[in-house]
């Protein structure tokens, strides 16, 4: 496994535009995708750019005129997963509970929440009202009353009131080899779909390293080859923009 090196000059706004200028597509999901190829191509200079949103695999990219198709995935805990689902839609329900109070300051409050707070769905209602009345009293006098919730308060200056949650303050698994192994063998099975569809060559593209705890993160360089019929399988690790090749 290998470091792809990083060219400063084709990490611009103007570049991952021009990347994924045929990447408009209306669903969040396909949304993310699109930005994380458009991070991967970057690192492939000036002549690398989305062709064509397709399925199966899930994109048609070109590279120095050469058309390849591209499957992506992300690689995440699912059980972490889950929690953060959870923990999104109590923060959204205690805004909604706080945009009923009157002056609230036009700021962007960001909560770390305290790792070891319940997530059944029996204390939700409970957990929404609590964290909605130690935010409110922060607002009020900037100060975070001791709680055992709330570990953290941060506010910043915002067009209108805000609430916001930092998941990323937690542990991350690091990735194994056989999470690497897993993945490819479960994308393998499909790859001849993905030739018949396109006749093109076919490039795996494996994305870790976000900002919430269902990240994977990388503890050091695995020494790892694949075997696979993809003619390359890369790693890129989302939050550093980091690309490694298997």
């Amino acid at each position: 496994m290998k470091l792809i090196p990083h060219k400063n000059e084709y990490f611009n706004m103007s570049n991952f535009r021009r990347i994924t200028l045929h990447g408009v597509h209306p669903t969040m999901k396909k949304s993310k995708e699109i930005t994380h190829v458009g991070k991967f191509l970057m690192h492939f200079g000036s002549q690398a750019n989305i062709e064509e949103i397709t399925e199966k695999p899930d994109f048609i990219i070109s590279i120095n005129n050469q058309r390849i198709g591209l499957e992506h995935t992300e690689l995440i805990n699912e059980s972490y997963k889950q929690t953060e689902g959870f923990i999104d839609s109590i923060i959204k329900n205690a805004e909604k509970l706080l945009l009923k109070e009157p002056e609230l300051p036009t700021q962007l409050i960001t909560v770390q929440l305290n790792q070891f707070i319940s997530t059944k769905t029996n204390d939700k209602k409970l957990l929404i009202k609590q964290i909605a009345d130690i935010v409110k009293q922060y607002t009020r006098n900037g100060k975070l009353i001791e709680n055992q919730i709330i570990d953290d308060i941060e506010s910043m200056e915002h067009d209108r009131f805000a609430l916001n949650v930092n998941q990323g303050g937690w542990w991350q698994d690091y990735l194994t080899k056989g999470l690497l192994e897993k993945t490819i063998s479960k994308k393998e099975l499909k790859i001849k779909d993905y030739i018949n569809n396109t006749g093109l060559p076919q490039w795996l593209l494996i994305v870790i390293g976000g900002v919430y705890q269902s990240s994977y993160v990388f503890k050091e360089l695995l020494d790892f080859k694949a075997k696979t019929r993809f003619e390359k399988v890369y790693v890129l690790e989302d939050s550093y923009n980091k690309l490694y090749e298997i």
